[in-house]
């Protein structure tokens, strides 16, 4: 579950938000419709009026955070908010109450092949305000992705495989990869890292990307990871 919390004087204020992640785990059909729920929990210790709204995904950050595309953000292609229906935009709750939501989306039949992306917000402030001021509020976001059926392109290739320096007097060293994604699929790329001494023998490994972490089609993403013995 994602959570977010703030504090105004002696009052705490935030909210949870669950599944962090709505994938439906296959390759989706143009023309079919996902039917999938969310989860809203009111974690502070009052009344809160909270607000829903979808945003697309327009890329991943090194360390795996998602970008959020704004208004008028160039499309990459790969979008998906449009499809989405959510069937509550603004929701009152009780200190400590959850409420379920159904989410709806409805895959074009002209829906392009490939990975699409996006995110559904809770926030404790209008998406578009009402009211002329200044607030102060939060915000918490899902990722949903949906591949869709077609011409799927994978393919992904590693750019540079280097370390922080040429030589160590100690097992201390730091990899950084680049890995290229130039599909339309998000791709996670893993797989060993093994050290070898001068005499031919292993004295290290372990399994790169062992988290999963994914590269956004048509971007490049760096890894690094330490080994440090």
């Amino acid at each position: 579950m994602h959570v977010f919390r703030t504090r105004h004087t002696q009052e705490s204020a935030g909210a949870g938000l669950a599944p962090t992640n709505i994938d439906p785990g296959r390759i989706v059909d143009p023309g079919e419709q996902l039917q999938e729920v969310i989860r809203v929990t009111n974690l502070s210790d009052r009344e809160e009026t909270y607000y829903l709204s979808v945003r697309d995904i327009s890329g991943v950050r090194d360390n795996g955070t998602p970008i959020y595309a704004k208004e008028n953000t160039e499309q990459t292609g790969f979008e998906l908010s449009e499809w989405v229906t959510l069937e509550s935009g603004e929701l009152t709750l009780a200190s400590g109450e959850e409420r379920a939501v159904g989410v709806i989306v409805n895959i074009p039949e002209n829906a392009t092949p490939g990975s699409h992306f996006g995110g559904i917000f809770v926030s404790a402030v209008p998406p578009e305000p009402t009211t002329v001021g200044a607030g102060v509020g939060f915000e918490v976001a899902n990722i949903v992705h949906i591949r869709i059926a077609g011409d799927v392109v994978e393919s992904a290739q590693i750019r540079t495989f280097a370390t922080d320096q040429l030589f160590y007097s100690t097992p201390e060293v730091e990899f950084s990869a680049r890995v290229e994604n130039k599909g339309n699929v998000l791709v996670r790329p893993y797989g060993p890292l093994e050290v070898y001494n001068m005499l031919g023998n292993r004295v290290y490994s372990e399994t790169f990307n062992e988290n999963l972490g994914g590269v956004f089609p048509g971007t490049i993403r760096d890894f690094k990871f330490m080994w440090s013995d």
